[in-house]
């Protein structure tokens, strides 16, 4: 099946975390790489298998703003990433953002919490401790080799520990010496 070329798609899928992974949608575009050539736009949302999703962003070159609203899922690079929209994203996957490399991120939108399970209900539970926080602020840094490129960040959502937002906010070490 040939589809259009296209710059935006928006693939939007029930979200639960007892189901499971529903790849159908994504399996169709990868029979049509032509397809995700010119996006510059990709939404992802719905139970997908960071297999699959890492499979269809191979054939995005051109990507500047990626959605995703995932239960799971785990990252790649991305180079010209510009916009980052991350939504439901558990404490406990945010060790795996570091795997994340999009060295011309501009605007960062993260949400923390996760779904109730089996509920339409949505728990924002998770404390960040300075453990954590750590991770955040590596993440917020990016690639340490080269100046960030972050300008706007959105934060949702988070419950942090005394002063441990306030310290994931701080520039390193390296960025104060080069000042």
């Amino acid at each position: 099946m040939a589809l259009p070329s296209m710059t935006t798609l928006k693939v939007l899928l029930p979200t639960s975390h007892q189901a499971p992974y529903d790849d159908d949608a994504l399996e169709i575009l990868l029979n049509a790489p032509g397809t995700l050539k010119d996006l510059t736009t990709l939404g992802l949302s719905g139970n997908m298998s960071a297999a699959h999703i890492f499979k269809l962003l191979q054939h995005c070159a051109s990507l500047r703003r990626l959605m995703l609203d995932l239960c799971v899922g785990e990252f790649n690079n991305l180079p010209q990433l510009a916009s980052l929209k991350l939504r439901q994203i558990p404490l406990e996957a945010l060790g795996k953002l570091s795997l994340l490399r999009c060295p011309r991120l501009r605007e960062l939108s993260i949400m923390f919490g996760k779904m109730a399970d089996g509920s339409e209900d949505v728990e924002y539970n998770d404390v960040f401790g300075r453990r954590v926080g750590s991770r955040f602020a590596a993440f917020l840094r990016g690639d340490t080799t080269s100046d960030s490129t972050l300008e706007s960040l959105r934060i949702e959502h988070g419950i942090f520990e005394e002063d441990t937002l306030f310290k994931s906010l701080q520039p390193s070490p390296k960025d104060l010496a080069k000042t």
